[in-house]
């Protein structure tokens, strides 16, 4: 499947809309959501961290179902049914008044997020046939995804101080609604074309069959962009829930003033996702993320050693550019290495699976930490695994003869 863009140079706006206003939609109360469920609905710090990971290990379950069961016409529809169970849940988030049905809720949400974030990525993916567009496409996707990011926390920032706590989850059910009606728009006027290569035909579009998807799996570079991307969102995961909670209990932060230095952290975000095309141009994608990887362990450790609120914000926010260069590199690499349309949205899911069990075993790895030594240790801990992998790229081996289609070593 692919999009002309001639013909149809409205649909990758629509698309890049849909992200934004979907990712927006997580972050209005993702740094919100760790303080509502232990002040709120009174579940224990331990328990937070769990919370927090259900979102993503429901959408690590999602994503391997997707892997072998969408089939390439069927993106748009997941795309559309994703944005609408995002859209859900935060209603139901108000409607909770325990944790165990918090847990359910954030079940719910993390199934929408696979969906979501899948379907988006090999849309973006299905906008040209040629590496240089789709890589444009990729970058200005990710990019109005970073957008979202960073636009996310300073609407719930603005809902929490001036209209309390529901006008904030209120707030980010109409944003993915918003984006469900921009899937829907886009879903009605894309045009598909059969792919070729690894798929199996049918009337209901085009599935990437077993082989083609494991013969891409098995390439060092997938291995090495899954590894990055979980790598990284182990520290993210533990960020996510436990920045928060560290911020007000240390320094006193207002959930409006947590959710600003979550706005600049995803600024910083943007940032790196605008500046990615120009280094690329610059370094392979080996070197971008180990630069990316370089920054979390720094910014983890100085987090740890330093002392003071401006200290801790500034640590937290510059960790933001890994945010920022991680993700579109290692998207570029799986890009490149898939044969087929219909093989990426089988290998996005994989790859996409190393976010969702980062920052699922990210808080619970280092939940004894936090309840047992200090939250910043836990947050320093969560960043060992970007240590190993930066050893790890240090050393990668180049094989004489070898052609890499992603671009990582050549």
């Amino acid at each position: 499947m692919t999009v002309d863009l001639k013909v149809d140079g409205r649909l990758p706006m629509l698309l890049y809309f849909t992200g934004f206003m979907a990712t927006a939609s997580l972050q209005i109360i993702a740094p919100m959501i760790p303080i509502y469920f232990r002040e709120e609905l009174g579940a224990p710090l331990e328990m937070v961290g769990l919370l927090v990971s259900l979102l993503f290990l429901s959408s690590a379950a999602g994503k391997a179902l997707i892997t072998f069961h969408l089939r390439e016409g069927d993106v748009p529809n997941a795309l559309l049914v994703g944005c609408l169970l995002m859209a859900s849940s935060p209603i139901l988030y108000l409607a909770a008044r325990s944790p165990l049905q918090a847990g359910l809720v954030r079940i719910l949400h993390g199934i929408g997020f696979s969906l979501f974030s899948t379907a988006g990525l090999s849309l973006a993916s299905f906008t040209s046939s040629t590496d240089k567009d789709r890589d444009r496409s990729i970058g200005l996707y990710t990019l109005a995804l970073s957008l979202g990011l960073m636009v996310g926390p300073g609407v719930g920032s603005i809902g929490l101080r001036f209209l309390g706590v529901g006008s904030a989850f209120l707030l980010a059910s109409t944003a993915s609604f918003t984006a469900s009606l921009s899937a829907a728009t886009l879903k009605m006027k894309m045009r598909m074309r059969d792919g070729k290569g690894g798929v199996d035909a049918n009337p209901t579009g085009l599935k990437a069959s077993p082989k083609a998807v494991f013969k891409v799996l098995a390439g060092r570079p997938f291995q090495t962009a899954f590894l990055c991307y979980l790598g990284f969102s182990i520290y993210y995961g533990a960020v996510i829930a436990y920045a928060p909670i560290y911020l007000r209990a240390d320094y006193g932060f207002e959930a409006s003033l947590v959710s600003l230095v979550f706005l600049l952290y995803f600024l910083m975000a943007a940032v790196g996702r605008a500046l990615i095309p120009r280094i690329l141009a610059l370094f392979k994608p080996l070197g971008v993320l180990l630069l990316g990887l370089v920054n979390v362990a720094v910014t983890a450790i100085l987090l740890y050693m330093l002392r003071g609120s401006i200290a801790a914000s500034a640590c937290l926010i510059l960790g933001g550019l890994s945010h920022g260069v991680i993700f579109p590199s290692t998207a570029v690499i799986v890009s490149h290495g898939a044969e087929s349309p219909a093989i990426l949205p089988a290998a996005n899911a994989i790859y996409l699976l190393g976010f969702d069990i980062g920052t699922t075993i990210g808080p619970v790895m280092v939940s004894g930490i936090a309840s047992s030594i200090s939250v910043k240790a836990a947050i320093l801990a969560s960043a060992a695994p970007s240590l190993l992998l930066i050893a790890f790229l240090a050393s990668y081996p180049r094989r004489d003869g070898e052609r890499d289609k992603s671009g990582l070593i050549e």
